[in-house]
């Protein structure tokens, strides 16, 4: 993770870009970015993807798979093209910010915990929230 940290930073001084510009670029909540950048946790996809698009370096490089200096941003768009072709990082970024926009960062955040749950987990993730919105101290009341 110490390695990691180290890199986003540079990548983050490189773009010439604050902790608070990233969080509204990349739509990732500031107490996520401050952990990763204080080496507590990383990324999984789709963030680390869209930290390193939002970053302009490689995924690879920003995750410390890759050695050396980070692409350039020509490097990155061939890439992009490569192995990208019909421009899925762009949307599952206008896929969180929809969600965002429409339900708040909780629902994101719910998104990305539940994305992270194998098969087994997802069901009883469901079966939980189900259970919940059963008691009404849990419901809303609008």
């Amino acid at each position: 993770m110490e390695l990691f940290k180290n890199r986003l930073r540079i990548a983050m001084e490189q773009a010439n870009i604050s902790q608070a510009e990233l969080c509204e670029k990349t739509k990732i909540p500031k107490s996520a970015l401050s952990q990763y950048l204080s080496g507590n946790f990383k990324p999984r996809q789709p963030r680390s993807g869209i930290l390193a698009k939002a970053l302009n370096v490689s995924e690879a490089w920003l995750m410390g798979y890759e050695y050396g200096e980070p692409a350039t941003p020509e490097d990155l768009d061939k890439w992009d093209r490569e192995l990208n072709p019909d421009d899925k990082l762009a949307k599952e970024v206008k896929l969180i910010e929809d969600v965002q926009n429409q339900w708040g960062k909780p629902a994101v955040e719910m998104m990305e915990l539940f994305n992270s749950l194998n098969d087994k987990g997802q069901k009883k993730a469901i079966d939980n929230v189900t259970d919940m919105t059963m008691i009404e101290r849990y419901k809303r009341n609008d």
